[in-house]
């Protein structure tokens, strides 16, 4: 009977939580679109030579978004 009153003040928590996580994830997508336009203007027209490829580069807004989620996670 503990895990189940365990669990459900844990969902009850979760639920509860659910506004301030979507604020959150908001201001988090927010300021990865800022960044990834601001670096895709900078940084565009850089040619990195070997340091560079298809898959890391600033050429697209796409590969910006996904160049800074590697680096913001590590």
């Amino acid at each position: 009977m503990q895990k189940l009153d365990s669990l459900n003040q844990l969902f009850k928590t979760a639920v509860s939580s659910l506004g301030v996580i979507a604020k959150l994830l908001g201001l988090w997508i927010s300021l990865f679109l800022f960044f990834g336009i601001l670096w895709l203007e900078v940084f565009a027209l850089t040619k990195w030579g070997s340091g560079e490829n298809e898959n890391q580069n600033y050429q697209s807004l796409g590969s910006t978004l996904v160049m800074l989620t590697f680096m913001s996670t590590g």
